[in-house]
């Protein structure tokens, strides 16, 4: 399959290069009963080739091979002012294949958990350990704390220090009034 797309050897050894080396042919064959052209198809084996080459320059095996590597690789490229239209998706068009053929386990998207979410897994391993409470209690302790702390810190860092009695009067003074006395009760 080599020589299909490229007639000088020399270029086509330094091309294939890396951890993603094996598996060019396989793309390359798959692009083709595509449709895919055989130019487009050879800028795409350039540009996997080059990120295979910055995998291994960076000991880097093909298992690391995911959607925020290629990130740190693009910012990489465009540092250098190498990055072209169209490499991120030719990289991610062969993440697919090698998915789909599995050499690459399924893509598990990364779960930002937000400080609020943070502070209130805290906040609950502390209601459950240390005050005993069930779970439909804490649940219903929870839409309070996150209003607060939303409400106070909007999309700010959340520093405790920065909480003072009349953060807390303001808040419960601005709801208590629209809630039942249980509810107002469970609030505070």
């Amino acid at each position: 399959m080599k020589n299909q797309f490229f007639s000088d050897q020399a270029f086509t050894q330094h091309l294939y290069v890396g951890p993603l080396a094996p598996h060019l042919n396989a793309f390359a064959a798959m692009q083709s009963s595509h449709g895919y052209s055989k130019l487009t198809t050879k800028v795409k084996i350039r540009v996997i080739s080059k990120f295979s080459q910055w995998l291994q320059k960076h000991n880097l095996p093909i298992e690391d091979m995911n959607e925020s590597r290629i990130k740190k690789y693009s910012r990489y490229q465009k540092n250098r002012g190498r990055l072209r239209s169209g490499d991120e998706l030719a990289l991610k068009q062969f993440i697919t294949f090698l998915r789909e053929k599995g050499i690459l386990s399924a893509f598990v998207p990364e779960i930002k958990v937000s400080e609020v979410q943070r502070i209130e897994k805290s906040f609950t391993q502390y209601l459950q350990q240390e005050r005993g409470l069930s779970q439909a209690t804490i649940d219903n302790y929870l839409p309070t704390i996150r209003r607060f702390l939303t409400e106070r810190f909007h999309k700010r860092k959340i520093i405790f220090k920065k909480l003072c009695t009349r953060d807390v009067s303001k808040f419960v003074l601005s709801y208590a009034h629209t809630m039942s006395p249980g509810r107002a009760k469970t609030m505070v």
